[in-house]
């Protein structure tokens, strides 16, 4: 079990750092709208389960990825993993 949480913690680490390098790259002096928490709830992203299996881990980031890619407005990266938790 420790594994799979070292192993999901590890996933997360790399998709919010990567984000945050996308978000850096292109960075410029105006600040456009950003997409809230409601609209990332209204995409209907799943909850994480605990599981023994890091492929369904994975799956569950992916899904995740994809309802930050379906949003009309980006998604401001310091939010991404607050948002994923849905725990504010």
């Amino acid at each position: 079990m420790e594994a799979f949480v070292a192993t999901t913690t590890e996933l997360l680490r790399q998709f919010t750092h990567g984000q945050q390098r996308q978000h850096h790259d292109g960075d410029n002096a105006d600040s456009p709208e950003t997409a809230d928490y409601q609209a990332f709830l209204a995409t209907q992203p799943p909850l994480f389960e605990p599981t023994e299996e890091p492929l369904d881990a994975d799956a569950w980031i992916r899904i995740i990825e994809s309802k930050f890619s379906v949003l009309s407005l980006p998604c401001l990266e310091e939010n991404k993993a607050k948002y994923s938790a849905q725990q504010l």
